[in-house]
């Protein structure tokens, strides 16, 4: 043990406590990376979601127009809506 305790030199002791140091702040930068790069992912999901929640609504009026349109060729039978193919 007493051998142990003198191979310890306060030189060692710095070389090690820098060596911990420099592995925390890697570690730090790594984690401050990736928690930028999770907040980019997340405002781009968050305009892809926006963009989706647009598409959506823009099929379900398109839906909607074509129903009226439908309910308007079952009750004018024979009549051409503006808009059809002659």
């Amino acid at each position: 043990m007493e051998a142990m305790r003198e191979s310890w030199t306060d030189d060692r002791m710095d070389d090690l406590a820098g060596r911990v140091e420099a592995g925390f702040r890697q570690v730090h930068e790594d984690i401050v990376g990736l928690r930028t790069e999770t907040h980019e992912d997340i405002a781009a999901l968050r305009d892809d979601n926006k963009e989706l929640r647009r598409d959506i609504a823009e099929l379900a009026t398109r839906e909607a127009k074509l129903a009226t349109r439908e309910e308007l060729r079952r009750e004018l039978p024979g009549r051409v809506l503006r808009g059809d193919r002659k």
